[in-house]
């Protein structure tokens, strides 16, 4: 996603020429002065930390004269990982509690970057074969408005140039029918102002040694998964990928984007999660707690405990470089947090 400062320096080589008369030589052509060094832009520097690379905040976002009544700010969450990997990959995350179209409505609007110009194709090809309204905005666009008992809501996605939209407006006074009138107005708003934007400055580039494994449970994880499951004093399956989902789908593009592992193991005396955001320790550095009770843990930066029952337990850590989570149940007498100690050791051993 990223390139080296390029710089070319174009230089003559002076050319004499020489000619030679019968009986006297006629006076040397002087040399051609060498022309000036052109050398082209540097690339955009990469940035010293992560953070959003979408050229605009949360207030420009809502700048509309389709949404009212509300202020926009940035979207977070208490899971560590949520923001991690948002930051890491770039996006920008922003809600709105107010009104669009004038119905009461909260507005969350991520926006992720470096989108290839095929992003939405499948998405808008399954969309129009349910017959939801698509080519709203943008490049490419789909809607859908939900009537649902519990949280009725609609969804639309958006591409314009290399940036994607994901709006997710949470609803309940009005009609599904209603807010699908109100909210392509928005699209339009949204998708106007992104057309002005310059491209992505260049991504933040984890350590290179930072701990990392896969982001593929069932094949790269799988092949190697003797490294955490002889750690464990129980029998489990094979690895699988973990996650119950977050309901936004830029969400999973931040992980595809950072290379998250999140990755789960299950037997009948114990079960596991684990989770890597590979070079996430820069978090340690900005201040970012661990969730649960401090604790200590050989090579960490800092680590978490959360413990709920005496067979589970929940250990954070910043080590390695990396950002490492194992959410662990135990049903075979081991104590569930040294078990979870253990398989950190391990992956930092052999990673």
């Amino acid at each position: 996603m990223t390139r080296p400062a390029l710089r070319v320096a174009l230089a003559f080589v002076p050319v004499l020429a020489l000619a030679l008369a019968a009986c006297a030589p006629e006076p040397a052509v002087e040399a051609t002065p060498p022309a000036p060094a052109v050398s082209e832009p540097a690339a955009s520097p990469q940035p010293t930390e992560p953070g959003s690379r979408v050229p605009a905040d949360c207030a420009a976002l809502f700048a509309s004269d389709a949404v009212s009544g509300g202020t926009a700010t940035v979207v977070t969450r208490d899971d560590v990982f949520f923001r991690g990997t948002l930051d890491q990959a770039g996006s920008l995350a922003c809600e709105y509690d107010g009104a669009v179209g004038g119905l009461g409505a909260t507005l969350t609007v991520f926006v992720s970057v470096d989108q290839p110009a095929t992003a939405l194709d499948e998405e808008v090809a399954s969309a129009a074969a349910f017959g939801l309204p698509t080519a709203l905005a943008g490049e490419e666009s789909w809607s859908t408005c939900v009537a649902d008992d519990e949280m009725p809501f609609c969804r639309s996605r958006m591409l314009v140039g290399a940036y994607s939209f994901e709006l997710i407006v949470v609803y309940g006074e009005a009609s599904p029918a209603e807010y699908a009138v109100a909210v392509p107005s928005f699209l339009v708003d949204l998708a106007e102002l992104a057309s002005g934007w310059p491209d992505a400055v260049a991504a933040w580039q984890r350590p290179a040694d930072a701990l990392a494994w896969s982001d593929d449970c069932e094949g790269a994880v799988r092949a190697q998964q003797d490294v955490v499951r002889d750690a464990v004093p129980f029998d489990v399956g094979d690895a699988v990928t973990g996650g119950s989902g977050d309901g936004a789908l830029s969400i999973y593009r931040a992980h595809d984007a950072t290379e998250l592992v999140y990755c789960s193991w299950g037997g009948p005396q114990g079960s596991f999660d684990l989770r890597i955001l590979p070079g996430a320790a820069w978090m340690h550095e900005a201040g970012v707690v661990l969730p649960g009770t401090p604790v200590a843990l050989d090579g960490a930066l800092a680590a978490g405990l959360q413990t709920a029952t005496a067979k589970t337990a929940v250990l954070t850590a910043f080590i390695d470089g990396s950002l490492v989570q194992v959410d662990m149940f135990v049903d075979s007498g081991a104590s569930p947090e040294q078990v979870a100690r253990d398989v950190i050791a391990a992956l930092a051993v052999a990673f």
